[in-house]
């Protein structure tokens, strides 16, 4: 039993193995009462490979239900051989640019389709990709602080479609690109790739759309990834604290946490490991297990810092816009439930995320303490700043 659960009123409703822990028709603060325990038991399966909105649980509860509704799924994506050109380790952009085109295409070139509706670039994403650019481009987004940026850009996703999963497309681990759909954490990383690749490159040339493409899938691999670096499923960053501190080590964000007052998270994490028959990449791979098993070894231990649910209130005002969010969990061997963006309305704090209730992109409706103190599967948060970075 987690340190943290067992403070927790003894409300709990029904759980399966690995299921979400929560009070009794809990649904959180956005949405109508539902009954999420029972939910979530039919959509387990669905809710642990999702891995998308906080890679691992994020919103957990929320998941599954998604997964019992039968949720949109993303766009399909061919199987893609991605190679191992450039992915062994993290590029500069400098050393990305400099890579001969014949060197640096091919994993984006191979099973691609000239209209672009194979692999893992739609139509939809170009004209996605190429409106938000001229947009920013247009506002000139880089003469903004980078937390202005990233909110400014953030709040033209507003309304856009809410879908799990969408980082698990059959065939071999790759960068996928899909601006069409997202959750709470591919919001994140498309916003501060979006934003990253305006303040570097500028506009988008038309001329040369194959390089456009290959750029932003670096900065999105930069950040999704262990070390900036592509190497296998088990090197993308499932658990979104270790996000932090990975993107915090390369110089992309600033963990805030301590600052703020935070206190040490002792709950360990293993959810992965002690799920793997829930998870198609691992259900069959004791050695992709163990690979998990051994990040989760060294994320316990280290000391991973949270701002209780009670202490929000006394720190939002040190909250920026533009800081990114993570709601710490209390599933048993999960980390974060939940991710969004920092926002002020009216000198209120509010979140700027993908739930699941209401299924689109939104500004939440409470103030950010009073979200996290009316949901049971949340206890605290993570704060981090985003910066634009030199990779």
């Amino acid at each position: 039993m987690s340190t943290r659960m067992a403070a927790r009123p003894e409300n709990a409703g029904p759980v399966s193995s690995g299921s979400v822990k929560s009070g009794p028709e809990e649904s959180g603060p956005e949405g109508p009462s539902q009954q999420r325990a029972f939910r979530v038991i039919l959509g387990i399966g669905a809710l642990v490979a999702a891995l998308g909105c906080g890679q691992v649980g994020s919103e957990t509860g929320d998941r599954g239900l998604e997964a019992s509704r039968g949720a949109t799924s993303g766009p399909s994506a061919s199987v893609d051989n991605p190679g191992t050109v450039m992915r062994s380790r993290s590029l500069s952009l400098a050393e990305f640019d400099a890579l001969d085109d014949s060197v640096r295409s091919p994993l984006h070139n191979q099973n691609r389709h000239s209209d672009m509706t194979s692999g893992d670039w739609t139509a939809q994403d170009w004209r996605v990709f190429r409106q938000k650019i001229r947009w920013a481009e247009a506002l000139r987004l880089d003469t903004l602080s980078m937390g202005d940026a990233v909110v400014r850009l953030a709040e033209t996703f507003v309304g856009w479609t809410y879908t799990p999963q969408t980082l698990e497309v059959p065939g071999p681990e790759r960068v996928v690109v899909n601006l069409a759909e997202l959750d709470c954490v591919t919001f994140i990383e498309n916003v501060l790739a979006l934003v990253r690749y305006q303040a570097r490159f500028g506009g988008v040339d038309e001329t040369t759309p194959e390089l456009a493409r290959d750029r932003y899938e670096f900065l999105l691999e930069t950040i999704r990834y262990r070390g900036g670096g592509l190497a296998g499923y088990t090197s993308r960053l499932h658990y979104f604290s270790e996000w932090l501190t990975d993107n915090q080590e390369r110089g992309l964000v600033t963990l805030r946490t301590l600052a703020l007052g935070g206190i040490e998270d002792a709950e360990p994490i293993d959810f992965m490991s002690t799920h793997p028959s829930a998870y198609p990449a691992l259900a069959n791979d004791d050695v992709a297990v163990q690979a998990i098993r051994n990040v989760e070894n060294r994320l316990n231990a280290s000391v991973r810092l949270y701002i209780p649910q009670s202490a929000i209130g006394e720190i939002a005002g040190q909250i920026n816009d533009g800081d990114l969010i993570a709601a710490t969990s209390t599933v048993t061997g999960l980390d974060i439930a939940h991710t969004g963006i920092a926002i002020r309305i009216e000198d209120r704090l509010h979140l700027l995320h993908a739930p699941l209730v209401g299924r689109v992109i939104e500004i939440s409706e409470l103030p950010l303490a009073d979200r996290i103190l009316g949901i049971g599967s949340q206890d605290g948060i993570m704060i981090a700043t985003p910066l634009r970075g030199t990779n």
